[in-house]
């Protein structure tokens, strides 16, 4: 400050203008660089779930300047005239990340053009007034929890009728015990029962304990070693129905006492028979034959515990994914080589972390070719559709001649 204030006027304007020519080239830099880390994954890897996170908790941005850096980088991925725009100072951060909603292949030029040297709520003007929308739009967007204090929040959101009728329904039901209608205590009773429901479901949470021995003998014996057992249990009581056939044929002899020994010996060959059936029924289970994709509820339960409901992805610098949403099982060994779905082989990870293993081991095309094999089903879908409709109309005309 000190050397400020020994500058002249025009000294200070002109340094305050190189110091803001500087901050739009180092912002067009921060938004390519983004874009390049993106385009790599660089921050999956690094064990951050998106570019969001990444810019929130690795370069420590508030969650507005996150979003809007996430946002025009995005954006100028597909239209690098951006970063240009950015660079000499015509664009700006805000006003690149209103045209989002809007900006296509074919009016980019005119979008872009729109918002050169435009302020951001003359910019909205414009846009208003290109695509003009309805009045509950901007409303049913508006939907934010802003703190008030270090343990209140102030909630806004916009409902429909249908709601708006539950939540009176329940205000009236709970008037006994919420005397005061407050919407908090009906809000906080159904996210009670909403969030239990979604953890049986999602996380195969139950209100039993599980019984560790049962786990145990279900998760950490391999495979293998429950096929030797199976055989083995199933050989055994074979060998136990066919001494019991025995017993039963030598006792039913001597009670007859007019049985002959051919008749033994037919009985004992059956016995023998149905045995032998037995054994190679136990020969053919394999480790195929009981390895089951489904993942069962108790080693569902089991996993989501272990990893606390939260991406266990932890990146090549050490930094550990805080993702709690979006949450999927993923098999470490994937189920196509061979990977068991046994807890030793599962994990938590979220979606972006899920998609960055199944690419490690089966290839980047690997979404891109679902995508297409999608969007390929759906057009035929449509045109099936379409020939549909064109043949029920000529039917209807021709009906109606």
């Amino acid at each position: 400050m000190d050397d400020l204030r020994r500058l002249s006027d025009a000294e200070l304007v002109e340094s305050l203008r190189a110091l803001e020519a500087r901050q739009r080239e180092t912002m067009a830099a921060i938004v390519a660089h983004l874009v390049e880390i993106e385009e790599r994954g660089l921050h999956l890897r690094l064990g951050y779930s998106s570019l969001f996170d990444y810019c929130q908790r690795a370069l420590g941005l508030s969650e507005d300047e996150a979003y809007r850096r996430m946002t025009v980088s995005r954006m100028a991925s597909k239209w690098p005239a951006i970063v240009d725009g950015l660079e000499d100072g015509s664009l700006h951060m805000s006003g690149v990340a209103l045209l989002k909603p809007h900006l296509r292949a074919e009016n980019c030029t005119e979008l872009l053009e729109m918002a050169r040297g435009a302020s951001r709520r003359e910019l909205e003007r414009r846009l208003a007034a290109r695509f003009p929308q309805a009045d509950s739009a901007e409303f049913l967007r508006a939907q934010k929890v802003k703190p008030l204090s270090a343990e209140r929040f102030a909630l806004q959101l916009t409902i429909g009728e249908a709601t708006r009728a539950k939540l009176e329904r329940a205000v009236d039901l709970m008037s006994r015990e919420n005397p005061s209608r407050s919407l908090e205590a009906v809000l906080d009773r159904a996210l009670d029962v909403l969030v239990k429901e979604l953890e049986r479901t999602k996380l195969a949470k139950t209100k039993r304990a599980a019984n560790p021995r049962a786990s145990a003998t279900r998760s950490d014996v391999k495979p293998t070693e429950r096929d030797e057992r199976l055989i083995t249990r199933t050989g055994a009581g074979e060998k136990a129905a066919k001494a019991d056939t025995l017993a039963g044929t030598r006792d039913g002899a001597a009670r007859d006492g007019a049985a002959s020994k051919g008749a033994v010996s037919e009985r004992v060959a059956n016995a023998g028979t149905r045995a032998g059936a037995g054994e190679s029924a136990a020969r053919a289970v394999g480790p195929r034959a009981i390895r089951k994709r489904a993942i069962p509820r108790s080693i569902r339960r089991q996993v989501f515990e272990r990893d606390a409901a939260q991406c266990s992805f932890v990146g090549e610098n050490g930094e550990s994914c805080a993702c709690r949403s979006g949450l999927e099982l993923d098999h470490i060994r994937p189920w196509a080589f061979g990977g068991p779905s046994d807890p030793a082989n599962l994990r938590v990870l979220c979606r972006a972390h899920n998609r960055l293993a199944a690419e490690e081991w089966f290839g980047k095309n690997l979404h891109r070719g679902r995508r297409e094999r999608t969007a390929c089903g759906e057009a035929a879908r449509r045109e099936q559709s379409a020939c549909s409709a064109a043949a029920l109309d000529e039917w209807v005309q021709l009906s109606a001649g």
